[in-house]
């Protein structure tokens, strides 16, 4: 599974991160969260990929040397990742304090410190025992630290494109708060996003192939992504309890 994850940040996820409205309009909405409850300090982003979040936490403020560690207007940013693929690109992000190359599941490989924030965006679908690996999330905040995760909502929008992106499952809302509470944080937010335009594209994106979805984008493929990512911010009139994608922030007790 290692190699496969490897080979998809050669060959599609790199270009989604950059340019794909799904994922910039996921990051625009996690970055309003960081900012509607003030989050700051050390921030993990587990499953950070090439990095492109922590990039846009880092243009928040203006850089700051302090005592030998990269800081950005109150941040400290660190990465991990199960694909050595991936942190090969985040390493060209001189802003990020550490990365580390891990498996979520497996705590020898977590790195030895607790956080502020821990990010966990889209990255739960992956993992077989997604009980575990929220346990070990746990493990990673301080107390009274947060936790932001994404993952996608709800079985009913299940998708040869989920297979293809290695999806394990997709979670309903109220059970996976519960399972976030298991694991010893307090829900400040949750909500479901993505329930009219974004529906709409990914009803006729249902119809093509994923490998072709995912292929290196044309001219006219970027200007659809570059349109489409603002036709997104429609549905940000509908959050609820139904969308496609499911965004939980939450406090360690």
């Amino acid at each position: 599974m290692k190699r496969t994850y490897d080979d998809l940040w050669k060959e599609a996820w790199q270009e989604a991160t950059e340019r794909g409205p799904s994922c910039r309009t996921r990051f625009r909405i996690m970055l309003r969260m960081f900012r509607k409850y003030g989050l700051k300090g050390s921030v993990l982003d587990v499953g950070c990929g090439d990095g492109n979040f922590l990039s846009i936490l880092a243009g928040i403020g203006q850089k700051k040397e302090k005592k030998g560690k990269k800081d950005r207007d109150g941040f400290r940013l660190y990465g991990f990742d199960i694909s050595n693929k991936a942190i090969e690109l985040a390493k060209g992000k001189e802003f990020i304090s550490d990365l580390f190359v891990g498996d979520l599941l497996d705590r020898k490989t977590l790195p030895k410190r607790r956080f502020d924030v821990v990010v966990c965006s889209e990255v739960l679908e992956h993992v077989d025992d997604y009980r575990k690996a929220l346990d070990n999330i746990a493990g990673l905040v301080k107390k009274g630290g947060k936790t932001l995760i994404t993952v996608p909502h709800s079985m009913r929008y299940w998708t040869e494109h989920d297979k293809y992106a290695m999806h394990f499952r997709r979670y309903e809302k109220k059970e996976f708060e519960n399972d976030v509470k298991r694991a010893g944080f307090r829900i400040k937010e949750g909500f479901a996003w993505g329930c009219f335009m974004y529906d709409i594209y990914y009803f006729f994106l249902g119809r093509s192939k994923p490998e072709k979805v995912m292929g290196k984008p044309g001219m006219i493929k970027k200007i659809l992504s570059y349109l489409l990512y603002y036709i997104f911010m429609l549905d940000d009139l509908f959050i609820g309890n139904n969308g496609r994608r499911l965004f939980i922030l939450a406090e360690k007790i």
